[in-house]
């Protein structure tokens, strides 16, 4: 039993994974960064960098803990 709910969640992330859509609907940008911030903030986070299980999640955190000490929100 436990091993045909595990096979059918494979199943269903393969499915949704091979069906997904060619285009990503972006909204506008509604915080700007000031040239200072850009330049710290691109020297400062490397979108490669980390584990590759994390999905980049951590990077994602630390930018956004970046830019809330730049009160950017």
């Amino acid at each position: 039993m436990l091993r045909r709910i595990q096979r059918e969640r494979v199943e269903l992330v393969q499915r949704m994974l091979y069906h997904w859509p060619e285009r990503v609907t972006v909204p506008p940008n509604q915080h700007l960064l000031r040239d200072e911030d850009m330049e710290q903030l691109t020297a400062q986070f490397d979108p490669l960098a980390g584990r590759r299980e994390d999905l980049g999640l951590d990077i994602i955190q630390n930018v956004l803990s970046f830019m809330a000490t730049l009160n950017a929100f």
